[in-house]
């Protein structure tokens, strides 16, 4: 009986892990699409102080894909 319970408790410990898992590969794939998303603004027209800010958010959002990868990988 008690055996029965340990073996439940850590099925149910290995399917949250795998729910887990599997948000987090879809929140980094989200993350990716954004990325690839992002337009920059048009060299022409833009003022330097536009792209800095269109670089600046880009390197965020990259910072937070690496991190949900990172993340991803130690789990």
């Amino acid at each position: 009986m008690l055996t029965e319970f340990g073996d439940a408790a850590e099925d149910m410990q290995r399917q949250a892990e795998f729910q887990l898992l599997q948000q987090q590969t879809v929140l980094l794939s989200q993350k990716r699409q954004e990325v690839v998303a992002m337009k920059p603004p048009e060299i022409a027209q833009a003022s330097p102080a536009e792209r800095a800010a269109f670089e600046e958010r880009r390197r965020q959002q990259l910072k937070i894909l690496a991190e949900i990868e990172r993340r991803i990988q130690e789990e």
